[in-house]
């Protein structure tokens, strides 16, 4: 009987170590992501980031403001929808390199005013 409750114990005890909450890194993003952990105990290691140097550029002054800017095939665009409906391709220094106007865009009042809010038809 003592044989068979010790087993019982040794079993019971292996179960509760196997099937515990393992603590350890649950970032997948992280170098050392450990799969099975359930508890984070804040070890996660990252990779190293290289951040590039810029340099800051002042927009052109047909510019007052801009609204979005996106890069796309090394350029970038954007545009002010509160008193503009063109975009404008820059150059990497900042310089307008195209003029895009937006045909069928006007504003509630048919206006190009920068009171009212483009309206796309």
């Amino acid at each position: 009987m003592k044989t068979q409750l010790l087993f019982l114990f040794i079993i019971w005890i292996i179960f509760q170590t196997k099937t515990s909450a393992q603590s350890g890194c649950t970032d997948i993003l992280a170098k050392n992501y450990k799969a099975n952990a359930i508890e984070n105990d804040g070890s996660c290691c990252y990779k190293r980031l290289k951040i590039k140097d810029f340099n800051p550029s002042i927009l052109s002054d047909s510019l007052n403001e801009t609204s979005g800017l996106v890069e796309w095939e090394n350029h970038f665009y954007t545009h002010n929808d509160d008193t503009d409906l063109n975009l404008y391709q820059l150059d990497k220094k900042g310089f307008i390199t195209k003029k895009i106007e937006l045909n069928g865009i006007k504003t509630k009042t048919g206006k190009n005013s920068h009171k009212t809010k483009p309206t796309f038809i």
